[in-house]
């Protein structure tokens, strides 16, 4: 059972931001087709000429030189047209990968009149150039046509692969009868006996595709095409700041988004609230308030409080599916306490573990600071005494570790309680580790060079006022020197070291 929705684990602004694999691989066997197609437009690396001859026997003779047609062509292992043999398995998932990245993505923008009348249409995957096949489905025109294969196959390798090959002088679609005479004038030379008796399937399934072309332009089925630009003969083509960018100068992080298909979120956000109703409230909230804060504690620490937000630590409750086996599945594990467990119980309401929470509680009032479940939830939600308005951020910084550490510290002791029989926590033993760990996480902030000089003295401030508290003077009085930074590792003392030039041999 995974411990948080898919949807969630993998959105990039309002989840965990969690690597998915598959988009990974995508991206990079996108990113390895692009610099194929790149060779085209700059000098050919070595190991480009293979890979563009078996892409040629592969495709032959629905392909054309620096085209590259496939882009718009699907990976189909049921038919013969495609000899896939002859690729390696590794272009073959290179093709499939790409295959799978939506039309809409690969063709943003409405293709031109140029490029409609460009792009080939034998193997074409774009909706305009489908026709209708079998079991009331669509497909493309080379599967459509079952017979005379061969034949159709000297067609294009006539030079007729797109519509407007087919069109007349005047750049108008051809009657039938002009249809016959420009193909039997390019196919007299055909030696086999396999040629259609009629040319009408053929005219009928290429018109279909014409009227669509004519009607997508707003064009009249009667007006000549205007003549195609070379310049716009790339279908996949993006407009990036008004200039055309042709699929082999994609941007990375262009290629990066279409590539990701992450699974979407089908439940409530678990961080939604009275303050925060919609999912840019909450990304806000996660890019400025929880990331920034939840970055000062190691990450160790910080990972349960990501698994309280998110409602991922596995607690009793979300077992609930067991009661039948197990009546008792739902209840706390510490030992005489039968409240169903829960994140908030575990961590905060139960009997054994609120001792500790109330001590913290009465020494960081002179602060205004509230340890309370729903302060855990909603850390924008903070407020100082005016006198201690200078050390706002200081004190929610230190305030964030203290929590950090003290919420892993008794999920520690939970999981030792239920699986190897601990006793329940101690409060007076479970603070002082608290305070142990709480008094080196400070210290560790405090050598982050990043940590200016006012900051520093905003922390002794705040430090010297918790140490004035009647809950932590007895620390102090055990270990003064709890919260003081080495001079060694302190990043603004110079410190110099003796060379050989002061010796004397």
């Amino acid at each position: 059972m995974s411990p948080i929705h898919p949807g969630l684990a993998y959105a990039p602004t309002v989840g965990l931001k969690l690597p998915h694999i598959p988009p990974r691989v995508q991206y990079q066997r996108i990113r390895r087709l692009q610099l194929l197609v790149r060779s085209d437009h700059e000098d050919s690396l070595l190991w480009t000429f293979l890979p563009k001859q078996l892409w040629q026997r592969c495709m032959a003779p629905f392909n054309r030189p620096f085209y590259w047609d496939i882009l718009l062509y699907s990976p189909n292992f049921r038919t013969r047209l495609l000899n896939l043999a002859v690729l390696p398995t590794f272009w073959r998932k290179v093709w499939m990968w790409w295959d799978k990245v939506p039309l809409t993505k690969v063709c943003p923008a409405q293709p031109t009149s140029g490029q409609l009348l460009c792009m080939s249409v034998w193997l074409q995957k774009h909706p305009l150039f489908l026709v209708p096949g079998t079991k009331n489905t669509t497909t493309c025109i080379a599967i459509a046509l079952r017979t005379h294969r061969p034949w159709y196959k000297h067609i294009v390798e006539r030079g007729f692969h797109s519509l407007g090959d087919f069109l007349t002088p005047s750049r108008h679609w051809p009657t039938y009868a002009e249809f016959v005479s420009i193909v039997v004038e390019a196919t007299f030379q055909y030696e086999l006996d396999d040629c259609p008796g009629s040319f009408e399937p053929f005219y009928k399934l290429l018109t279909l595709i014409a009227y669509n072309v004519w009607d997508a332009l707003d064009m009249s089925r009667t007006d000549a095409m205007p003549t195609a630009v070379l310049a716009e003969y790339l279908p996949t083509s993006l407009t990036m700041n008004g200039v055309p960018t042709p699929f082999h100068l994609w941007p990375h992080g262009y290629v990066r988004s279409i590539c990701f298909h992450a699974p979407s979120m089908s439940k409530p956000h678990p961080l939604l609230s009275s303050s925060r109703k919609t999912l840019p409230q909450i990304q806000r909230y996660i890019r400025h308030t929880l990331r920034p804060l939840l970055a000062i504690p190691p990450p160790i620490y910080a990972d349960v409080w990501w698994r309280v937000l998110f409602r991922m630590l596995p607690t009793n409750y979300k077992y609930f599916f067991l009661q039948t086996t197990n009546p008792r599945i739902m209840e706390c594990s510490y030992p005489g306490c039968s409240a169903v467990e829960t994140e908030q119980h575990i961590l905060f309401d139960c009997h054994y573990v609120q001792p500790i929470w109330s001590m913290h509680r009465r020494a960081w009032s002179i602060f205004g600071r509230h340890f309370t479940w729903k302060s855990f939830l909603n850390m924008d939600d903070i407020s100082v005494p005016s006198q201690w308005t200078h050390q706002k951020t200081v004190i929610q910084q230190l305030w964030v570790l203290l929590v950090a550490v003290l919420q892993r510290e008794l999920w520690i002791c939970r999981n030792k309680s239920k699986f190897d029989s601990h006793p329940v926590p101690f409060a007076p033993a479970v603070s002082h580790a608290t305070l142990v760990t709480w008094s080196a996480c400070v210290r560790r902030w405090l050598n982050d060079p990043h940590i200016d000089s006012d900051s520093r003295l905003h922390t002794s401030t705040v430090l010297d006022a918790l140490k004035a508290t009647p809950q932590y003077s007895w620390f102090w009085e055990r270990h003064p020197k709890a919260f003081q930074v080495s001079k060694w590792f302190d990043t603004h003392s110079v410190r110099t070291f003796p060379t050989t030039a002061n010796h004397t041999i």
